[in-house]
């Protein structure tokens, strides 16, 4: 039997319900066995392998199979929407779905993230084990480190977060290879999780240590909350004994490991130089900047760097 949860932000008006696990994972093979009728790869999210009961399914499909597909009208035929919300991105592409479906006179949801086919090993990833990349980032927030579902991202610190800044003007794409980015931060691809604390385990195996790894960044999630207050605290010792990770170190770090990257993220330091310049100024200086840049990029071969791909400029922190 069901339990009800409290009201989802995003549906206000409905009351949603969290489903034992074997109701969950029929209805897993519902969802994505009406998912493949549409788009060719359909892959549900890795979970920790225990008996928990769920609140939401999140599933990533990408190649739909006729420029015709809508998903926001693939379950409609089936079951009755309840609501359907887009989260737009910076971009103005809709990527992520959420749907409140009707099961067993019940409501849940479903969040169906659709993708490019070049970036899904990155998706999968960030969509696994709930909010796994959501504590990752917690980790690793200081150092300036940012895993977004396209890629890893580096934040430019001579910018930082300001008023004018967006997205691509404070973040440099270091890869937008999963393999690439786990060999960086040291860790390897995780396969199956047993219970939350070894995932917790997993999440500081890797290469950095920070001297903020047990603290709550705001509006942490239940998971991050239970790493800081349980698992941390439990498990303090083992990290007492362990070089601290700064900024600085971590940025010589990635230069080495990409090697474009130094140039990309000086290109996003004159960039920003040029974008802060009053209305009257020094045309000579400007000319000046702009000719760096120029050189940067023919240094590069592109704007933003190898691995970038289309979607640099977006920003989905969806947890």
């Amino acid at each position: 039997m069901s339990s009800a949860l409290p009201t989802d932000p995003h549906f206000p008006d409905t009351t949603l319900h969290r489903l034992p696990n074997t109701e969950y994972q029929r209805m897993k093979v519902v969802v994505k066995e009406t998912l493949e009728k549409f788009y060719t790869t359909v892959w549900p999210a890795d979970e920790i392998h225990d008996d928990r009961s769920r609140e939401m399914l999140t599933m990533v499909a990408c190649e739909p199979t006729s420029e015709d597909v809508d998903p926001w009208q693939i379950f409609l035929g089936k079951h009755t929407a309840i609501k359907i919300v887009p989260l737009p991105t910076n971009l103005g592409i809709i990527r992520i779905v959420l749907f409140t479906l009707p099961f067993e006179q019940q409501n849940f949801k479903l969040r169906l993230r659709i993708c490019q086919k070049e970036s899904l090993d990155f998706e999968m990833f960030y969509f696994s084990y709930d909010e796994m990349v959501r504590l990752l980032n917690n980790h690793y927030r200081s150092l300036g480190l940012y895993l977004q579902p396209y890629g890893l991202y580096l934040a430019v610190e001579e910018v930082g977060v300001a008023e004018q800044s967006t997205f691509q003007d404070i973040y440099t794409n270091l890869t937008s290879s999963l393999p690439k980015a786990l060999q960086f931060l040291g860790l390897q691809k995780p396969i199956g999780f047993e219970k939350e604390s070894k995932l917790f385990k997993w999440t500081t195996s890797g290469n950095f240590n920070t001297s903020n790894i047990g603290e709550c960044s705001g509006g942490a999630g239940d998971m991050i909350k239970r790493f800081s207050d349980i698992w941390y605290r439990d498990n303090m010792n083992q990290f007492q004994d362990r070089a601290i990770s700064t900024r600085r170190s971590v940025r010589e770090e990635a230069f080495r490991f990409f090697p474009d990257s130094e140039i990309i993220y000086s290109t996003k330091i004159i960039k920003w130089a040029i974008k802060m310049l009053p209305p009257i100024c020094d045309k000579d200086a400007v000319s000046s900047l702009s000719a760096q840049v120029e050189a940067l990029n023919l240094t590069t071969g592109s704007e933003e760097g190898a691995g970038n791909g289309l979607l640099a400029g977006e920003s989905d922190d969806t947890h």
